[in-house]
């Protein structure tokens, strides 16, 4: 799962897929991996059922999920579950990876503000000390 997340990035950054869509890899044989890009409507109903996932596992606690439980509650069908999710430890993968991106969108975005407040507290200490 962090080589898949890796491979994300990396092919965000080179303009290989757009914001948005999912990359992801399906084990071709037991060393390659084929990428796949998925249609909205994919993207959709995988955001439905990890919605569906959390609700639950906040609603419930994570011993009492089940594939079966998470289909019915995202309205799914569980096809739909096992094409986007090999098992229900992939989908917890999936659901940790989501958590770190906003984790590291959050630190990002405080180290951004924390380096431009430094480079303005510079700025002001430069300028009294010249007059």
């Amino acid at each position: 799962m962090i080589r898949e997340a890796i491979s994300y990035s990396r092919k965000l950054k080179l303009g290989r897929i757009k914001e948005g869509e999912i990359y992801s890899q399906e084990k071709m044989t037991e060393t390659t991996y084929r990428p796949r890009v998925m249609s909205e409507r994919a993207l959709k109903t995988r955001a439905k059922i990890m919605d569906a996932t959390r609700a639950f596992i906040v609603r419930e606690g994570v011993g009492r999920l089940s594939i079966d439980k998470i289909v019915k509650e995202s309205g799914t069908s569980k096809g739909a579950f096992l094409y986007h999710f090999k098992n229900r430890k992939a989908l917890f993968c999936a659901l940790v990876e989501e958590y770190v991106d906003h984790l590291n969108e959050r630190m990002n975005f405080h180290m951004s503000k924390y380096q431009e407040d430094r480079k303005s507290t510079r700025l002001n200490s430069s300028h009294s000390e010249i007059s």
